[in-house]
């Protein structure tokens, strides 16, 4: 009977949420490849790939190991001079399934090199639309629902760690921050650049949740 038993035991094999976590840890690994090919210059535009790149992969695997919905938040708020449209962080929802999301901070945030900045305008390629929006107040080690804080962009990954909103593209150009109204905004570094795209780059979401670089700012859609 025991050998019987250890044979049957032999031939299980995997169970789903085995193969999740070995295909969210396989795609960690990959992620890590591709953004380790950029050069490690803290001040350049790959530097800033980068940092945003982490956050994308970090989200994903939480999502696939916890079972559970993650996002990447992107600092909305023109108030902020420091981390508007440079801040990146990820959250978890911990509320059980079926009740309303409360979120918690995965991470303490991490913020672009100075004087790079998210273009919410091209995150989808038709142009139909910006990132969602909440309002949320990051980092939170304790659930609360969002509502209260300042305004964030997101982006999530669903409890299989598949993309949301696949075919999103988190796209980063060269700036600097302008007093506008009561707040600021990013102008271009380079305003002919950005109209021609020469000088943005960044990557598309996958719907598994890969990360696709985009070799040059040609294969950005606008």
């Amino acid at each position: 009977m025991i050998a019987v038993r250890d044979q049957r035991l032999s031939k299980r094999g995997f169970t789903l949420v085995e193969l999740l976590a070995v295909i969210a840890m396989i795609s960690v690994v990959a992620g890590m490849y591709g953004y380790t090919l950029l050069s490690s210059g803290s001040g350049s535009m790959d530097g800033a790939q980068r940092i945003a790149a982490l956050q994308f992969v970090a989200a994903r695997q939480r999502a696939a190991l916890g079972n559970t919905e993650a996002r990447v938040i992107i600092n909305n708020d023109p108030d902020d001079a420091a981390g508007y449209l440079r801040e990146f962080g990820v959250i978890v929802n911990v509320a059980d399934p079926g009740a309303t999301p409360e979120w918690v901070a995965a991470t303490q945030g991490e913020k672009l090199p100075k004087g790079f900045y998210f273009v919410p305008e091209v995150a989808f390629a038709d142009g139909s639309r910006r990132p969602e929006e909440m309002i949320f107040t990051f980092p939170s080690t304790q659930p609360e629902q969002a509502g209260n804080g300042v305004p964030y962009y997101y982006f999530e990954f669903n409890a299989k760690g598949f993309a949301e909103d696949p075919g999103f593209q988190l796209v980063l150009e060269p700036g600097r921050l302008e007093p506008a109204g009561s707040g600021f905004e990013v102008v271009p570094q380079n305003p002919d650049a950005r109209a021609q795209r020469e000088s943005w780059a960044g990557f598309m979401v996958l719907r598994l949740g890969g990360l696709l670089f985009f070799p040059s700012a040609e294969a950005i859609q606008s």
